[in-house]
């Protein structure tokens, strides 16, 4: 814990958290059932980073949206206030990506409790694994 809460950064943080786990799977099985969760993980934090740098408006009379501040800050192009691309959020996309979040912690949960068992290090096992997580619904752009 004490390595990966050292570095700053979401992203840094995963990339350790897989160099340190990564090569002690090994079970092929195991193995594909992590690369697929860490995969999924990383979606949860591209939608975490959407909303953690927004900038966000009431856009008419019922859509919220925000400005993608990440997005803007990578192009090379000068900022442009009148042209910015705004993402319309609704209560459906929270609540599938809600749904997606707590599959992969589920998913999360069975990799911990799984690899205990493997290693020997716990006797228990029997973790529900979901498979095939579909993918969540992601803010669409509003075109204006």
């Amino acid at each position: 814990m004490k390595t990966l809460y050292r570095s700053r950064g979401e992203t840094q943080r995963i990339d350790i958290a897989d160099a340190l786990i990564r090569n002690r799977i090994d079970d092929p099985k195991l193995k594909q059932t992590y690369e697929t969760t860490l995969a999924h993980m990383r979606v949860c934090l591209t939608i975490r980073n959407r909303y953690a740098h927004a900038n966000w408006l009431h856009a008419g009379s019922d859509k919220l949206a925000y400005i993608d501040i990440e997005e803007l800050a990578k192009s090379n192009s000068p900022v442009d206030m009148s042209s910015m691309q705004l993402y319309h959020v609704d209560i459906a996309t929270v609540e599938d990506q809600a749904r997606f979040f707590n599959e992969v912690m589920q998913n999360m949960r069975y990799l911990n409790m799984e690899m205990q068992y493997v290693k020997g290090s716990s006797t228990m096992t029997g973790f529900h694994y979901i498979p095939n997580i579909k993918r969540p619904k992601m803010a669409q752009k509003l075109i204006e």
